[in-house]
């Protein structure tokens, strides 16, 4: 369970103060997948930033499984989010120097996990997202569907118990887009208690579903299922 009460998130910068989130209050439970929609500038990855304990609030309360996680330290915060988060970014973030298996080995090695341990638990993320056997290649022989794919398998090779995505099919066209939500969704399906929250200037992805948060100037405007609330 997520739950934001009264949080706001300000930055500053000399003598002047920007209000980048809030104050928004809102839980998400466990199995749900959420789409966070709204104009550029209107929070939503401040918002995704945050659940992911990227950032800390300015004032107000954020409660993980009923722990305040407000004010931890870097340390305590890295540690929540290579044990129990997934990330996936619009610019895939791979790295051109490792292969495809090392890229997804990544949060394995900062879990302690064993070298044959990251080999294999790398290969069945692979086949779980249609890459069996483009293990050994480097991220920039694939397409940028792949890369996204390869992307996907290092957020959920760790079995995440939160899945962040911040517009993960906007550097895609539309039928590759549509592809790479399908998986999210499917892997979101695996467990019953993972939460999934997708940042999308989409409609169309949002429409998928169970739940839209509608941002504007830091706020949630509208909170509700895709039907009703994407329907005014």
């Amino acid at each position: 369970m997520i739950g934001l009460f009264g949080v706001i998130r300000d930055y500053h910068a000399r003598d002047t103060t920007a209000r980048g989130l809030g104050p928004v209050s809102l839980e998400i439970p466990a199995g749900q997948a959420v789409a966070v929609v709204g104009a550029s500038g209107a929070g939503k990855s401040t918002l995704l930033s945050t659940i992911g304990l990227l950032d800390s609030p300015t004032s107000g309360v954020y409660r993980l499984d009923g722990i305040d996680v407000s004010g931890l330290s870097e340390k305590r915060r890295s540690v929540i989010r290579r044990d129990r988060m997934g990330f996936v970014f619009q610019r895939y973030n791979l790295l051109d120097e490792l292969t495809v298996s090392q890229n997804v080995e990544l949060p394995l090695i900062y879990q302690g996990c064993s070298s044959s341990r990251r080999r294999e638990a790398a290969r069945l993320a692979l086949d779980k997202v249609g890459l069996s056997g483009k293990g050994r290649l480097r991220a920039w022989q694939l397409s940028g569907g792949e890369q996204q794919r390869v992307a996907i398998a290092r957020a959920v090779v760790g079995k995440p118990q939160i899945m962040l995505c911040d517009e993960p099919t906007g550097n895609l066209d539309s039928s590759t887009g549509q592809l790479i939500i399908k998986l999210l969704l499917d892997i979101h399906g695996e467990s019953p208690n993972r939460i999934l929250v997708v940042v999308t200037h989409n409609v169309g992805v949002a429409r998928q579903l169970d739940r839209v948060l509608v941002m504007r100037d830091g706020l949630v405007m509208q909170d509700g299922i895709p039907q009703e609330v994407l329907a005014q």
